[in-house]
């Protein structure tokens, strides 16, 4: 579990920090719009570019950049899951997916729509602590954009 943890939050740290110092090599999506699906929801991957700037990689950024188009790939392969088969799990994988902005667009409602989706039958546990876990994150990240709003202003 530490070990997720470590990875999460790299990736997290890699995604803010990536778009800023405009290193070579980082993987980003090429527009909004470019998904590999025809579904406007926000569950479908982004087609991935990656930038050959002059930057050097490095392994940790490797790693990051193969993070995030085994993240987009992971996402489709939940969306279908969820569709066709009607997946608990892909559906919980979802929501913690767009939860967290993991390979997906940061999306709370729809996060929240996978949960409830997960958790239909009333025998997922996890999917109602996770819809709990995820609203004090939706505050947390609220109050820190306000807090980074007033600081601003």
């Amino acid at each position: 579990l530490h070990r997720w943890t470590e990875r999460l939050q790299r990736y997290m740290s890699s995604r803010k920090s990536g778009s800023e110092d405009g290193e070579g090599g980082e993987t980003t999506p090429s527009a909004a719009d470019d998904t590999t699906c025809d579904d406007a929801d926000g569950t479908c991957a982004p087609e991935w570019t990656v930038d050959e700037g002059a930057g050097t990689k490095d392994k940790e950024e490797d790693e990051d950049s193969e993070d995030d188009s085994h993240m987009a790939i992971a996402a489709q392969y939940y969306r279908k899951a969820a569709e066709e088969h009607k997946s608990a799990r892909a559906n919980f994988n979802l929501g913690f997916m767009h939860e967290w902005g993991l390979g997906l667009t940061q999306d709370f409602p729809l996060a929240k729509r996978h949960y409830d989706m997960a958790g239909e039958d009333g025998s997922n546990v996890a999917a109602a602590i996770a819809l709990r876990a995820m609203d004090l994150h939706q505050r947390a990240v609220k109050l820190g954009m306000m807090l980074k709003d007033y600081g601003e202003g």
